[in-house]
C-alpha cells in the first residue's frame, strides 16, 4: 500500500512539473550552473532560471556562444514578466549549442524579441513556452545551414510590431532550418508593411524543411496607412497559417492550419495622382501565405487547413485560400505561373 501510495504522488508530481504547475521564478539575477561538462552524455544542467539568465548573458555579452555544447532543462522555468532581452544579439554573437528543454516549460516570457534572439547553426528542442513577445514564440532569427528547432511548443502571445512574425520562428535569414514537430496556439499580428505572420514561420527568406507541424493560434496582418503617411507606399499584408512568406526552395509536410488568418491591407486614400500609390495587396493562406519568387523550389505535401481565411483590401488585390487538401504535384505546376499564391486554396 505504501509502495502505490508513493507512487502516486511521484506520478502526481510528474504531471505537475510537466504543466508548468511547479516552476522556478526568475527574480532577475544570474549564476553559472553547478552540474554537467557539456557533452551529449553530461549536458550542463539548467536546474534554475538565473541559470538561464547566465546563459543569456554570457552569449549576449560576447563571451562565448557555445558552439557545440550541450544543455538540459530539468526544472519549468517562470521569467515573471521581468525584461527578457533574448539570447544573441547578432548573427555572429548568437548561440550555436544544443538547448534541451527535457519537456519542460518556459513561462513568463516578456520580451521585445523572443526566448532566442539569434541561433547559429543550434538546435532547440522539448520545450514550451508561453507569455508575450513582440517577434516570435521561440526564436527570432535563424542562420546556419544545420540549424534545427523540434518538438517545441508556444502559447506566446506575438504581438509582432514592426518586423515579421512567427509562432515558432519569426524569420529564416541564412543557411537552412529544419523545423519538425511543432506547434503553436497562441496569437501572431502584424502591423507593419511589406512583413509577414506565420503560425509556425513568418519570413522564410532562406531554405526551410518543416515537418509534422500545425497551427491553431489566430494569424493577424492587419496594415492602414493613412493618407498622410502612404506618400510614396505600398501596403502589402502576408499571413500564413504555416509559413507567411516563402522566397526559397521550402518543403512543407504534414502540417496542418486551424486557426484563423487574417490580411488587411488598407490604403484610406485610393488617388493614383501626387505620388499616392493606390497599390496595395492582401494575402491570407491556410499553409503559406504567399510565394514571393515564382521561381524558387517548393514541396507542399498532405497538408490541409480547416479554418478561416480572410483577406481584405481597399484598392488592389486580395487573395484568400479555401479550405482544400494540397498535393504536391499539382500545387507546383500551378505555382510556376501563379505567383500570387495563397497556399490552402483558391484565389478570391
Amino acid at each position: 500500500m505504501k509502495h502505490r501510495i508513493l507512487s502516486f504522488a511521484l506520478s502526481l508530481l510528474a504531471v505537475l512539473f510537466a504543466n508548468g504547475v511547479f516552476a522556478d521564478t526568475w527574480d532577475g539575477t544570474a549564476s553559472i550552473w553547478n552540474h554537467g561538462n557539456g557533452t551529449a552524455s553530461s549536458p550542463f544542467l539548467i536546474e534554475s532560471s538565473s541559470h538561464l539568465a547566465y546563459l543569456a548573458g554570457v552569449v549576449n555579452g560576447g563571451v562565448e556562444t557555445y558552439e557545440g555544447v550541450y544543455f538540459k532543462m530539468v526544472t519549468n522555468i517562470d521569467l515573471g514578466s521581468l525584461s527578457w532581452s533574448g539570447i544573441g544579439t547578432s548573427e555572429t554573437v548568437s548561440f550555436k549549442g544544443v538547448f534541451d528543454g527535457n519537456n519542460f516549460t518556459i513561462s513568463g516570457i516578456n520580451s521585445n524579441t523572443a526566448l532566442f534572439n539569434y541561433i547559429n547553426n543550434a538546435c532547440i528542442m522539448n520545450l514550451s513556452t508561453s507569455g508575450s513577445s513582440k517577434c516570435a514564440g521561440v526564436v527570432v532569427f535563424s542562420y546556419g545551414d544545420f540549424t534545427v528547432i523540434s518538438n517545441c511548443h508556444s502559447s506566446v502571445t506575438v504581438t509582432g510590431g514592426t518586423g515579421h512574425a512567427g509562432g515558432i520562428l519569426s524569420c529564416i535569414n541564412g543557411g537552412k532550418v529544419t523545423i519538425s514537430n511543432c506547434s503553436n496556439s497562441g496569437s501572431v499580428t502584424v502591423i507593419k508593411t511589406d512583413k509577414a505572420a506565420g503560425g509556425i514561420v513568418g519570413m522564410a527568406e532562406n531554405d526551410c524543411s518543416i515537418i509534422n507541424c500545425y497551427n491553431v493560434g489566430v494569424i493577424t496582418n492587419n496594415v492602414s496607412l493613412s493618407p498622410t503617411d502612404q506618400q510614396g507606399y505600398s501596403v502589402y499584408s502576408y499571413a500564413g497559417g504555416i509559413v507567411g512568406v516563402i522566397k526559397k526552395n521550402c518543403t512543407i509536410l504534414k502540417c496542418y492550419n486551424a486557426g484563423d488568418i487574417v490580411a488587411n491591407a488598407d490604403l484610406s486614400h485610393t488617388s493614383t495622382s501626387s505620388g499616392l500609390h493606390e497599390k496595395n495587396r492582401s494575402c491570407a493562406g491556410g499553409i503559406v501565405g504567399f510565394i514571393q519568387n515564382a521561381s524558387c523550389g517548393r514541396t507542399i505535401e498532405l497538408c490541409y487547413n480547416k479554418a478561416m481565411n480572410t483577406a481584405t483590401s481597399t484598392t488592389y488585390g486580395k487573395y484568400q485560400g479555401s479550405n482544400i487538401w494540397l498535393i504536391c504535384s499539382l500545387l507546383r505546376s500551378i505555382c510556376q505561373w501563379w505567383r500570387y499564391c495563397c497556399i490552402g486554396g483558391g484565389r478570391r
